[in-house]
C-alpha cells in the first residue's frame, strides 16, 4: 500500500487538529513546515521544520526533501500572499485556493461585491467603503454615516487583521472621536475601512469544503471571539461550539441551506470571475436577523478553533477528500460527523490579547496526555525535543473539547446541555490550573 506523505503549513490548533485527524488514517505520514515546536505536532508527525511561512522557497524545499503527496495550507497569510500559485508551478499539489480566490477574506470589500455579482446582494449589511480621511470634509462625511446609522455601527478594515481589526461602536470604541481616530490609523497604515450597519441576530459559520465545482458542506458551529464579555476585546476565537446534525431553536433548516448557498455560489463566482477553481475550505460567517440570513465576512480556509470541534467529530476519511480535492476530482459525496454537540475552549496567557504574559514555563504534567487537549501556540522547546516544560507562546495556547450526546427540543434543554458541557470543560480547565501553579492560563466564561 502507498503511503501519502502530508505536509501542513502552520502549527496552531487548527493546524495540529487537522495533522491528528489524518495521523489516525491509513498509510498517512504527517510532516510540519512551522512557526513553534507544538508538541502535539511533534508527537504526530514523522517531521517538523521551524522556519519563516513566507519563505516559499524553504517551504518547496522541504515538500522535495519529504517527498511529499501534497499540502495542506492552514494559516491565511501564506494563502493571500500565493503559496498555492507558486507550489502548483512547482508541480507540487496543494489544497487550499489561489492568491485572487484568497481575496474573499483579504479585501472584505471584494467580498462585499462578489454577493452582489452572483446576486446575493440580500446578504449584504447596509455599508460605506472609506479610502481616504485627510481633512474636515473627510471627517464629516463619515460622521454623516455614523448617524446615518444611528450609532449602530461597526467598523472593519478590509485587509487581514488576524480576528482582531472589528471594532463595534458602543464596545470597544465608546465615542465618535474614537471610532474617527481609529478610522485614520487604519487608513493611514495603507488599509481602507467599512462602516456597516450593526447587525443584531445570532452569529453562526458553515465550512465548505470544495474543488470549486462540488461541495461539502459542514454542520453548524458558533464561534465566540470576545475575550470576555459585551465591550472586551476581540481575538481570534476563544470558544466554539457546534451542534452536530441538529439545527439550533434560533434558526430553521431553510436558514441552513441559505448559508451554504451563499457559499456554494460565491465558490462558482470567483471561478467565473478569477477564471480558477476554488479549492480547498471556505468559511462563511453568517447571522440570523429578523431580515433573514446576512453574511458577516468569509475566510478562505479552515477557522481556528472551529477545526478543532469539526476535527474531532469527523468520522469520514478526511486523507481520501483532501487528495482528491488536490488533484481538482472530489468524489465523496457527503462528509459524517458524529451527532453530538461539542464545546472547545482555548486558555490564554494573562493579558491576552493586547499585553501578554508568556514569562513562565508549564510543567508537563498527566494532563498534558488527554486526548481533548488541543496544542497550539505553544513550544516543547526551541530545539524541537520533548522535555519536561511547555513555554507559552502570545497566541491562543491550547484547547478544551468535550462533547455529549444530549438531544436538544427546545431552546430550555438546548442551553441546559450546554451548560452541562461548559461545567465539564471548566472543571477540567480548573484541574490544569492547578497543576500550572501561580500563573494561571485564562479562558471565557460563556454567556449560555
Amino acid at each position: 500500500m502507498l503511503i501519502t506523505n502530508i505536509l501542513i503549513i502552520g502549527s496552531g490548533g487548527r493546524e495540529y487538529a487537522v495533522g491528528l485527524k489524518l495521523s489516525q488514517e491509513n498509510n498517512t505520514q504527517i510532516y510540519y513546515c512551522a512557526s513553534n515546536y507544538n508538541p502535539g505536532c511533534l508527537k504526530i508527525c514523522e517531521d517538523i521544520e521551524v522556519g519563516d511561512l513566507s519563505d516559499f522557497d524553504w517551504i518547496y524545499q522541504k515538500c522535495l526533501d519529504w517527498d511529499i503527496t501534497y499540502v495542506f495550507v492552514g494559516p491565511e497569510k501564506p494563502l493571500v500572499d500565493g503559496i498555492v500559485d507558486f507550489l502548483e508551478e512547482r508541480h507540487i499539489l496543494v489544497v487550499g485556493p489561489h492568491k485572487k480566490n484568497a481575496m474573499i477574506e483579504s479585501d472584505k470589500h471584494y467580498a462585499r461585491k462578489m454577493l452582489k455579482l452572483c446576486s446575493l446582494g440580500k446578504c449584504n449589511p447596509n455599508y460605506f467603503l472609506i479610502s481616504k480621511y485627510d481633512n474636515d470634509s473627510d471627517k464629516i462625511f463619515i460622521i454623516s454615516i455614523f448617524n446615518a446609522f444611528k450609532k449602530q455601527f461597526v467598523v472593519k478594515p478590509t485587509g487581514l487583521t488576524g480576528g482582531k481589526g472589528v471594532k463595534i461602536y458602543g464596545e470597544q470604541l465608546k465615542t465618535y472621536d474614537e471610532a474617527l481616530q481609529y478610522i485614520k490609523d487604519v487608513i493611514d497604515s495603507g488599509s481602507q475601512i467599512l462602516i456597516e450597519e450593526k447587525l443584531q441576530g445570532e452569529e453562526f459559520s458553515i465550512f465548505t469544503l470544495t474543488d470549486g465545482i462540488r461541495c461539502l458542506h459542514s454542520n453548524i458551529i458558533q464561534d465566540n471571539k470576545r475575550l470576555g464579555g459585551i465591550g472586551t476585546p476581540m481575538t481570534g476565537g476563544m470558544a466554539t461550539v457546534s451542534y452536530g446534525n441538529k439545527i439550533p431553536y434560533f434558526m430553521n433548516v431553510d436558514d441552513y441551506n441559505t448559508a451554504c448557498n451563499v457559499n456554494e455560489e460565491i465558490i462558482y463566482e470567483l471561478y467565473e470571475n478569477n477564471g480558477i477553481r476554488y479549492n480547498g475550505f471556505l468559511y462563511g460567517s453568517f447571522i440570523k436577523t429578523k431580515d433573514g440570513v446576512k453574511v458577516i465576512e468569509f475566510n478562505c480556509r479552515l477557522g481556528d478553533p472551529e477545526s478543532i470541534n469539526l476535527m474531532h467529530t469527523l468520522e469520514s476519511n478526511l486523507n481520501n477528500i483532501l487528495f482528491d480535492i488536490s488533484k481538482n476530482n472530489l468524489k465523496c459525496k457527503q462528509w459524517l460527523f458524529r451527532d453530538n454537540i461539542t464545546m472547545a475552549k482555548y486558555l490564554v496567557t494573562p493579558g491576552y490579547p493586547t499585553k501578554p504574559d508568556n514569562s513562565f514555563t508549564i510543567p508537563i504534567d498527566e494532563w498534558c496526555y488527554d486526548s481533548n487537549i488541543y496544542w497550539a501556540n505553544i513550544d516543547n522547546d526551541l530545539s524541537g525535543t520533548i522535555n519536561n516544560e511547555l513555554q507559552p507562546g502570545k497566541s491562543r495556547n491550547f484547547a478544551i473539547i468535550h462533547e455529549s450526546d444530549g438531544y436538544f427540543v427546545t431552546p430550555e434543554v438546548e442551553k441546559w446541555l450546554f451548560k452541562k458541557l461548559e461545567k465539564k470543560v471548566d472543571n477540567q480547565i480548573e484541574v490544569i490550573n492547578n497543576s500550572i501553579g501561580n500563573n494561571k492560563l485564562e479562558y471565557i466564561k460563556l454567556n449560555i
